[in-house]
């Protein structure tokens, strides 16, 4: 079964979605990976969620991809920001989440 995130602009940010008139009509309409272009089924596939009109449309991804693009994704997000690369050790909510992901967890 396809899992949907509950996922913030912030954590798509994160992530570097592919703009979708980049991708071809496989990755468009999530039968492959937006990322690696792999191919998904209902099993291993993970909802990136609708995005916004004009151009509304619904990516997936594999995990692996969505795993390494968590990883990179919050090492990018937490120097500059004040609560993640602070000593207090507590993330904020883009970051959590961002972590969540990278450690393969869903949100």
């Amino acid at each position: 079964m396809s899992v949907t995130l509950g996922i913030t602009p912030e954590v798509l940010a994160g992530l570097g979605l592919p703009a979708r008139e980049e991708l071809d009509d496989q990755r468009q309409r999530g039968a492959a990976c937006v990322w690696c272009a792999g191919v998904l089924d209902a099993e291993s596939a993970v909802d990136l969620g609708e995005q916004p009109p004009p151009a509304r449309w619904f990516p997936r991804a594999c995990q692996s991809c969505v795993t390494g693009r968590a990883w990179r994704g919050f090492l990018d997000h937490a120097m500059p920001c004040a609560r993640c690369g602070g000593a207090s050790g507590v993330l904020c909510e883009t970051g959590r989440a961002l972590s969540r992901l990278a450690r393969g967890r869903r949100l």
